[in-house]
């Protein structure tokens, strides 16, 4: 087979060629070697706010569970508290009925000793007023006796 040709005008590739002469010698080429650079260093920064940004993301889903479990030992901790408060104010109310009884029980002793007072006055009274209204009794005597049988 044969080799197929073209006839392709070197001029417009000769132009091409020494603009990126120009372009590679220039000042230019500082400039793109400086945009490269600030792509690159944007592209780093960017992975790095990615990672922090994660690290971040499990950090506050950590504080969370901490959180809640901090909420769950302090609820503990409030009913431990408010059941101790129950338990002091139960021990105050057992104290205070053990000296309510005490109190109650040196009454009644009291009471029942002026009730036996007050059984004595009233029996001296009696016995008194009797004694005046009632003329004395003669003792009985052997003689009495046989006087009055007959």
């Amino acid at each position: 087979m044969g080799e197929d040709f073209e006839i392709v005008p070197l001029n417009p590739i000769r132009r091409l060629e020494k603009r990126l002469e120009k372009l590679e010698n220039s000042k230019d080429k500082d400039i793109f070697s400086d945009l490269l650079q600030m792509i690159k260093i944007n592209q780093e920064t960017m992975d790095q706010l990615t990672k922090l940004n994660t690290d971040l993301i499990k950090e506050m889903s950590n504080l969370s569970l901490k959180v809640n479990d901090l909420t769950e030992k302090l609820e503990d901790f409030v009913e431990r508290i408010e059941v101790e408060s129950v338990s002091d104010t139960d021990q105050k109310l057992v104290e205070e009925n053990k000296q309510l009884r005490e109190k109650s029980e040196e009454l009644s002793e009291k009471i029942e000793k002026l009730e036996k007072k007050i059984n004595s006055v009233l029996l001296n009274t009696l016995i008194k007023k009797r004694a005046v209204l009632r003329p004395p009794k003669r003792p009985v005597t052997p003689r009495n006796l046989t006087s009055q049988s007959v």
